[in-house]
């Protein structure tokens, strides 16, 4: 009787499924491919709570939704901010290619997950 034993490395290297796009072209073709996407837009560096928020959000509604963020202070993200009229530090979700609605609820991880499963509830 042979027995194998095999090990697995426990650490997992978990790439951010947050997208970051600059390119207001970009964008567009972005919304036409997927159909439930929420939007942080920001100017400068990303709040490092913020940040870790929309990485444990993006994992739990992977396949359902699909988050991105805009830095608005790149010279890219300026044209995009200013053609869909966000101001810096917002969240705005675009369903099925439009613009749905403002993210106007609490800035926690059951809120946005729940948001994002049923974005008209």
């Amino acid at each position: 009787m042979v027995i194998l034993t095999v090990y697995v490395d426990a650490k997992k290297t978990t790439k951010s499924l947050v997208e970051e796009i600059s390119d207001h072209k970009d964008f567009k073709k972005f919304l036409k491919t997927r159909n439930n996407i929420l939007v942080y837009f920001y100017s400068n560096n990303i709040q490092k709570d913020i940040s870790e928020l929309l990485k444990k959000v993006s994992e739990s509604t992977k396949g359902l939704a699909t988050l991105v963020s805009v830095d608005c202070s790149s010279q890219d993200g300026k044209k995009l901010c200013k053609k869909v009229k966000a101001s810096k530090s917002e969240f705005k979700h675009y369903k099925n290619g439009e613009y749905h609605k403002d993210y106007d609820r609490q800035m926690t991880f059951a809120s946005m997950d729940n948001f994002l499963r049923d974005p008209t509830g």
